[in-house]
């Protein structure tokens, strides 16, 4: 029905009275569009696109299509008999459009029963509970994909129950993020479309899009694409909007940088004002923060008082300047003038944005925040440049069209405003290109090309393309299916490929992606029948959202992938390309990485000893800001308010990529690489490092202040709050009843403490974990743990599981098939909680191959023996003193070079550089790290080659970088001829002395590796007089204590773990050369390490007690050192693998 020709609009009366409180006390009438959509939108199912300006009444539109669907379900009113069960998804580009609608939604249908879900936040997966009784669902297009991308059963409940889709801003498909909606798009039309679906006669086989957006000249290829009937397609010009909007594109001189550009464009901003503002409130949208605040100060330092209209206007704002935070902030809005941007603090917003509403501020500069979700209408808006800085790209863009819309529609708003206007100021040659935009003369493209294979891989998951027939139909359904008959040539310069056939450019378009999916090791053809399926790799991908690079990011990581390689594997990631460095920040991110106390720096290039003086990428600023939050207190932090949100947002997605990262490490069998991913996803969600002594702060409701206080009273661990009474929590922590009650309710959620023991029987291992010290484990919740067990010399996981705690019975037994090996191999089982620190554990065995023993070894706190004279000689005439690590004189050696090296304290002698044989020249830098722990007062271990098999040194690509345990030095070329002469097994393999081990007298001599300081190379193996030599960690860092084990000692051993150093290939650009053993870095990492010497190799109990017990044979082939069970906190024990 015309309006037109009926003469007259549609009344709110002509709704239904029941469902008329939806718009009862907004208006009366509905405008001219609304009524000329009133009949198809309230009256029929048909699917609808309607295009029409900014502030036009398009939410009202989707008002009466949700309705609609309420007179369907309920002809006759009253509650939902059934919730849920007919869903309502609105899509909408960003965050604050969505949490706008869900505002206005919740309050408008809620007196009808419905209920309203907003869903933006990417990062929460699982989100089964919420939408399941959710009548109205508000997101995103790329949280919505992320809900469908899961499990099938999961997929069809859920999409089954669609009977409406509104679309908001449909325009966006010209812009990036279009491909999303695209695909989202898409899939219902597949889904909607299967036969089960359209016999079961439910919701969505009946399924109704409605889309609005701006005026477009193309809106009839949108409404193909959504199969509107060309009378359901309606496209309005500025001819109807309530508020006549001007609008005028002024063009200046290009400078000759975008810099330069904006800052002269700030010495106009003020004659802009004057011309066109008429003395009302007047928007100012500049491209970043920093532009905003300048341009605010350039129209200030002209206008001096020139907005401050009488004396009750200055005496409110001097006080309301008052109140603000921000200093220069405070000085603009004195004299009518302010700046809004995200860093702003939350009170310093909400003034500003009640005193422009309230017409006090005449002037407000901002970023494109104010763009959507906050509704502060203005008579001028200003676009000042048209042009932002893409961190992706790396180079300056245009403004795309959906934002200069949004922008331009602050101006004139209704009720507001009777009419408004918009300046646009950019370059010359840009002026056409706006007034296109503008005047709705640009047409709408496609963007699904550039990201086609991450949206196929996931119609592969989820089985809506099965061949590559399906791939072309699946094509043909979306908004490129439907542009690309229209302009060919476009899109085949997008592949770069020769002019052909609509038809034929589909088919290779399909194709290549199929191809490059392959390449990847996504998905698998069967070459006979076409079927196409998806692999491990592309499930990943898509289940936990990630971009194709960060996915190849992946794929180039080689094995030993440290804890700090993991970090910088995520900061990476493609899902951090919009981050910039602004100038405004430079100088805290810099103080940061130089002394900013944290674990990891980003280091020189060519110099890893020292830090980044000036920060210089993006992925440098992740790498930091996310460490920040892990190694700084909170109230200690020096960040403003926009890098700790930028912080916040890193926290919230890094989790995910982490875990995307484990699981894809685990298909790899990449097992340091595994293990240090679901360390950091759990160090990310409980934002503290795995070493971190206050344990404590992972229950809810201890933050930073209460953990302090905890701690102080002896209660940082978990072990420590589990044994302790409600009264002692309650009173160390200073917190009233029931805090203590709550926090025994907290722990009883916690995994529970679990005992690893291994036995070795032929050529298996068995695994068998046990509770410890717990006859029974109940809990209220889900507690999930990975067992892995991989050998360190490989690399590789040779079992993995994912066990329920709570439905695991106990003892948890399992066995392993060890390959058989001519090497010593050592082998590491590890059980990792998926959630809470303080309840990992670990246990490695040593195997001999050619002796047929091993040696296993529980990983529990080793209490560091007194300091104790050594029984020996006296060996400073023969060995040269050794830096310790406390020492600040210690420093990492240079690259090798021609000349002196000097690797210890003070007083060293200088010596030249020995050659060495090739296979020694291991590291990334030409030289060997070294550790300053000897036997006695100074030396390191060495083996006879009669006793030790030779091994492969090619196999491992670095050693033993820093800590408080022996690191074996390489033996020259001339050592290494002489089988008599005791030699360093550059091997992560455990030191095993026994009764059938050849014997030796103590020998001692100096062995260099390329340029460092010499270190005595020492065996020891005397049992003459019924004595073993047992070492353990000594009363300081400095030294190693050798202590008297019983006469009837079959063994001593070696409490040393191994730590493989990190190639070079698996770090990032940045992180080349880092390396954990200068002077700044250790001093950084002390306060991470409290007082744990182990703190880069090993378990350590929450309490640092350990149980003493004698040696027992379990086996024909296996030796244990039988120890108490402790809770133990899985450590950096892969940091360095």
């Amino acid at each position: 029905m015309s309006v037109t020709e009926a003469d007259q609009l549609y009344s709110v009366s002509d709704v239904p009275e029941e469902y008329r409180e939806v718009f009862q006390g907004r208006f009366q009438y509905f405008n001219w569009i609304q009524s000329e959509c009133f009949h198809q939108l309230f009256k029929t199912d048909e699917n609808m696109v309607i295009g029409s300006p900014t502030g036009s009444g398009k939410t009202v539109l989707m008002e009466l299509a949700m309705t609609r669907v309420l007179m369907t379900q309920r002809p006759g009113g009253g509650p939902p008999t059934n919730p849920g069960c007919v869903k309502i998804i609105y899509l909408a580009p960003t965050h604050a459009l969505v949490h706008e609608k869900h505002v206005d939604w919740q309050q408008n249908f809620g007196g009808l029963g419905l209920k309203a879900v907003s869903l933006t936040r990417a990062e929460v997966l699982d989100v089964g509970k919420e939408i399941r009784g959710a009548d109205i669902i508000l997101t995103t297009p790329e949280k919505f994909d992320a809900i469908t991308r899961k499990r099938k059963n999961l997929l069809m409940s859920f999409l089954a129950d669609i009977a409406l889709v509104l679309i908001d801003e449909v325009h966006i498909l010209n812009d990036e993020r279009g491909s999303t909606l695209e695909a989202i798009v898409s899939r219902l039309k597949l889904v909607s479309q299967i036969p089960e679906m359209m016999s079961s006669n439910l919701p969505i086989s009946r399924i109704r899009y409605v889309a609005v957006s701006a005026t477009v000249p193309n809106i009839g290829d949108i409404g193909r694409w959504l199969q509107c009937p060309p009378e359901a397609v309606k496209s309005y010009g500025d001819e109807m909007r309530p508020v006549k909007l001007r609008t005028t594109v002024l063009g200046y001189q290009p400078c000759k940088n975008n810099f330069m550009f904006e800052k002269n464009l700030n010495l106009y901003v003020y004659d802009v004002l004057c011309r066109y503002g008429r003395g009302k409130s007047s928007i100012v949208f500049c491209a970043s923060r920093q532009d905003a605040a300048n341009c605010a100060s350039t129209i200030f330092d002209k206008a001096r008082s020139h907005f401050l209209l009488d004396q009750s206007q200055a005496e409110t704002l001097l006080h309301q300047a008052e109140l603000l935070e921000n200093a220069k902030l405070k000085s603009l809005v004195r004299k009518g003038i302010a700046f809004h941007h995200a860093a702003l603090g939350m009170n310093d917003k909400k003034i500003v944005e009640e005193l422009f509403l309230s017409r006090q501020i005449i002037v407000l500069c901002s970023t494109s925040t104010l763009a959507y979700g906050v509704n502060l209408p203005a008579f001028l808006v200003v676009l000042k440049s048209t042009r932002y800085w893409s961190s992706k790209a790396s180079c300056y863009e245009e403004y795309d069209k959906s934002l200069c819309l949004q922008m331009a529609g602050r101006a004139g708003r209704p009720q507001f405003e009777t009419e408004g206007q918009c300046v646009i100021m950019t370059e010359r040659s840009k002026v056409h290109r706006y007034r296109n935009i503008m005047e709705g003369l640009e047409e709408i493209e496609s963007n699904l090309w550039p990201s086609i294979r991450e949206h196929l891989n996931n119609e592969v998951g989820l089985l809506t393309v099965r061949s590559i027939e399906d791939c072309e139909e699946w094509l043909r359904s979306t908004f490129l299916g439907v542009r690309i008959f229209v302009k060919p040539r476009y899109y085949a310069n997008q592949m770069k490929l020769p002019a052909m056939g609509p038809g034929e450019l589909l088919r290779e378009m399909c194709k290549r992606a199929i191809e490059d999916l392959k390449s990847l090791e996504m998905v698998s053809i069967d070459v006979e029948t076409g079927r196409v399926e998806q692999l491990e790799p592309g499930r990943i991908l898509s289940h936990y959202y990630l971009k194709l690079d960060t996915l190849k990011n992946f794929q180039k990581c080689k094995e030993h992938l440290s804890l700090e390689g993991s970090l910088w594997l995520i900061a990476a990631s493609s899902e951090f390309n919009q981050t910039i460095i602004r100038r405004a920040e430079r100088r805290t991110l810099n103080a940061l990485n130089t002394k900013g106390g944290l674990k990891y720096f980003v280091p020189q290039q060519g110099k890893p000893a020292k830090p980044l003086k000036s920060l210089k990428t993006p992925c440098q600023k992740v790498f930091l800001l996310i460490q920040e939050a892990l190694s700084i207190s909170q109230a200690n932090s020096t960040l403003d308010h926009g890098l700790r949100c930028e912080r916040e947002e890193f926290l919230r997605t890094g989790p995910r990529i982490a875990g995307a990262a484990a699981q894809y490490f685990l298909h790899t069998k990449q097992f340091a690489a595994t293990a240090n991913c679901l360390l950091l996803s759990k160090s990310l969600k409980q934002r503290m490092w795995p070493d971190s002594d206050q344990h404590c702060r992972q229950m809810a409701g201890v933050g930073q202040v209460i953990a302090n206080r905890l701690t102080k009273a002896g209660l940082s661990t978990l072990d420590d709050l589990e044994k302790a009474t409600v009264l002692s929590i309650e009173s160390a922590a200073l917190q009233k009843y029931p805090f203590g009650s709550k926090i025994k309710s907290e722990l009883k959620k916690l995994p529970p403490k679990l005992h690893l023991a291994l036995q070795l029987s032929g050529t298996e291992l068995q695994v068998v974990l046990s509770l410890a010290g717990e006859e029974d484990y109940k809990s209220n919740t889900t507690n999930q743990a990975w067992i892995l067990v991989g050998c360190t010399q490989s690399d590789e996981i040779v079992f993995s599981e994912s066990i329920k705690l709570d439905e695991t019975p106990f003892p948890y037994t399992t066995g392993v098939s060890i390959a058989k090996s001519k090497e010593p191999c050592s082998y590491v089982a590890a059980c990792i909680a998926s959630q809470y620190f303080g309840r990992d554990t670990h246990k490695d065995i040593q195997i001999q191959p050619e002796r047929g023993s091993a040696l296993l070894k529980d990983h529990y706190p080793i209490r560091r023996a007194p300091k104790q004279a050594s029984t020996r000689p006296a060996m400073a005439d023969k060995v040269k003193k050794v830096a310790s690590p406390d020492n600040e004189s210690r420093k990492r050696p240079p690259a090798p070079t021609t000349g002196v090296q000097d690797w210890g304290s003070k007083g060293v002698a200088e010596k030249k550089k020995p050659k060495v044989s090739a296979a020694s020249d291991l590291t990334n830098d030409g030289y060997l790290e070294s550790a300053p722990t000897p036997i006695g007062k100074s030396g390191a271990l060495s083996r006879d080659r009669s006793y030790y098999p030779e091994i492969d040194l090619s196999m491992v690509q670095s050693i033993f970088s820093g800590g408080d345990y022996v690191r074996p030095d390489v033996c020259t070329q001339d050592q290494r001829e002489d089988r008599a002469t005791p030699r360093s097994i550059p091997c992560p393999v455990k030191a095993l002395w026994n009764d059938e081990a050849p014997k030796q007298t103590r020998k001692s001599e100096l062995a260099h590796a390329d340029g460092e300081v010499g270190i005595a190379q020492e065996f020891v193996n005397d049992h003459q007089g019924g004595r073993g030599d047992h070492l353990l960690p000594a009363a300081d860092a400095n030294t190693v204590a050798v202590t008297q084990s019983a006469p009837d000692s079959q063994m001593s051993t070696l409490a040393r773990l191994f730590s493989l150093a990190e190639p070079e290939s698996v770090r990032a650009p940045e992180a080349m050369n880092a390396s954990d053993n200068s002077k700044d870095q250790r001093k950084t990492s002390a306060a991470c390490r409290g007082k744990n010497p182990f703190h880069d190799y090993a378990f350590v109990s929450d309490s640092e007690k350990v149980g003493a017990g004698k040696a027992k044979q379990v086996g024909p082939s296996v030796t244990a050192q039988e120890t108490v069970p402790e809770t133990l906190a899985f450590h950096r024990y892969f940091d360095h693998n």
